[in-house]
Order: C-alpha cells, then sequence, then structure tokens
C-alpha cells in the first residue's frame, strides 16, 4: 500500500514541478561554496553519526538475519554502509572510513558468492550426479550464508 502510495504521488503533476524546481536550485548553487569551520564540524558530527547507525544497524541485522528477506535486508544495509562511507569519506577519519568501506564490501562479497553458490546447487541438484553432490553444495550455501 506505501508503494502505491508513493507511485501515485510521484504521477502527480505538482510532484513531478517540485522536484524539477528542487533539481534547479541544486544546479544553481555556486560550485565554489565555502564551508564555515562550524558548518565544518557539524557536518563531520552528522556523517560520524551516520556511519555509526549503520554500522549499527548492519551488525544487528547480521546477528538475526535467518531469511533470504533477512539476508537482503544485511546486503541492503551493506550497500548503505559502504556507498555512505565512500561519499562521505572527505568528512570522516581516514581510518573509520576505510574500515567501513572495507567491512561492507567484505559482507557483499560474502554474500554474493553465498548466492552463486546458492545458484550453482540449485542448477546441480538438476543434473543427474551423485545424489551427495547436491547435498554437500547445500552445505556449503547454509555456511556461506552465515558469515
Amino acid at each position: 500500500s506505501q508503494r502505491t502510495a508513493v507511485r501515485g504521488a510521484l504521477q502527480a503533476p505538482a510532484t513531478g514541478a517540485s522536484l524539477l524546481a528542487l533539481l534547479q536550485w541544486v544546479e544553481d548553487l555556486p560550485a565554489d561554496v565555502q564551508l564555515t569551520p562550524a558548518l565544518k564540524v557539524s557536518l563531520r558530527h552528522w556523517a560520524r553519526q551516520r556511519i555509526r547507525r549503520l554500522s549499527q544497524q548492519l551488525r544487528a541485522a547480521r546477528k538475526v538475519a535467518d531469511t533470504p528477506e533477512q539476508w537482503h535486508r544485511v546486503r541492503i544495509l551493506a550497500k548503505r554502509l559502504r556507498y555512505g562511507s565512500e561519499n562521505l569519506q572527505d568528512l570522516l577519519p581516514d581510518r573509520a572510513a576505510t574500515q567501513s568501506v572495507q567491512r561492507a564490501e567484505a559482507i557483499q562479497n560474502s554474500l554474493g558468492a553465498a548466492r552463486d553458490l546458492g545458484q550453482l546447487s540449485a542448477l546441480v541438484a538438476g543434473l543427474a550426479l551423485e545424489p551427495g553432490v547436491a547435498e554437500f553444495l547445500r552445505g556449503v550455501v547454509a555456511g556461506a550464508g552465515r558469515r
């Protein structure tokens, strides 16, 4: 129902006009804006909080992930952490940004490998192979998804 409501709002002419006005405003911003020291401190504080909150959400989601939907949420949170850390790296301490990106990439790679193994297992299960091979691959997939 929420998606339907959003789609309806996006189709409204007023929404499109507002989005175009916002885009025009962003395009008209001067490229050489100088941030005041107070604003820089505020932005750094916000960026640290944002990355910390994303890290906490990711950690919590990984602890309880057991279903494909929950693992999908972990994947989305890992993407948010990675892209957020990459895009906010100028506002974050170097070590924190690097660690966040590396952690998120590792999780994304692990989940991608688990997904690939799952697809491989499904393909192998359809072939006329020894029964133990398909079961072995299912076990590997189950173990990879819990990392």
